[in-house]
């Protein structure tokens, strides 16, 4: 009963934050430390690894950092959102955001926010907690505004939605992002005069994603997060595996 009360209060807040005009669920964060160099941050898509990468370009260094999660709250680096970023941007900037199949990245989301987690804000507002299970995240994503959701939960189309307009934007696959990552760094390099460091892996929650998932949960994920797997050309083994499955479309029309 307690958990949903919690549940109700996070939407009516979240329901008041909006027709209020002080929140935008569309709008997400742009870090910028050139004019010409923009990434736009995905949670539990590569973000703590790309940004420990490119913290020399922001005047850091990853021997700052006491452990690799401080990144998200490294002084050196100006979070702005989208819409205010892009605008001061060079015309012909690099502009890029990785994106993650959206099976992949809830499971990683649930271990590491809810399931692993002793008191994660966003998923205790929602009623959820350590002894959640996998499905009964889903069944809460599914029947909870995407725009009430916390960033590490909430669809990368929406979170997305006010940059994909934008035709400097790249917008890269974790999947693929070891074979790109070269080029985004020597394009960074030739920009800014500043090398990325290389790029490391700092999640141990993406481990195990060959795992299938169930009829259950691919049709939560279907329901909830279609327009991802859509947009970003994602679909499913026979077996339940998640796949790449197709070209990226997100930027044929803004969502």
């Amino acid at each position: 009963m307690i958990k949903a009360w919690r549940r109700q209060r996070t939407l009516d807040r979240w329901a008041a934050g909006l027709a209020a005009g002080a929140q935008d669920p569309r709008e997400g964060q742009l870090l910028s430390p050139h004019p010409g160099v923009a990434y736009l941050p995905i949670p539990k898509a590569a973000n703590t690894a790309i940004r420990i990468a490119m913290l020399p370009l922001f005047g850091g260094a990853s021997s700052d950092l006491a452990r690799p999660s401080r990144v998200h709250r490294h002084p050196s680096i100006e979070r702005r959102n989208v819409s205010e970023g892009l605008a001061t941007l060079d015309i012909d900037a690099l502009v890029f955001t990785v994106v993650r199949h959206p099976a992949a990245r809830l499971r990683s989301a649930w271990k590491n926010k809810v399931a692993s987690h002793r008191s994660f804000g966003p998923a205790r507002r929602l009623g959820l907690g350590r002894t959640t299970s996998f499905r009964r995240f889903l069944e809460v994503m599914a029947c909870t505004p995407q725009g009430a959701l916390d960033g590490h939960f909430r669809a990368q189309s929406i979170y997305l939605s006010n940059a994909l307009g934008d035709n400097r934007l790249q917008v890269i696959r974790m999947e693929d992002l070891a074979e790109h990552w070269p080029d985004l760094a020597s394009q960074m390099a030739a920009i800014t005069g500043i090398a990325p460091d290389p790029l490391e892996t700092f999640n141990a929650t993406g481990a195990g994603q060959a795992k299938p998932f169930s009829t259950e949960h691919r049709r939560l994920i279907s329901y909830a997060y279609g327009d991802d797997l859509r947009a970003f050309g994602y679909g499913w083994s026979e077996d339940g595996l998640p796949v790449v499955s197709g070209p990226i479309r997100a930027l044929d029309k803004a969502l």
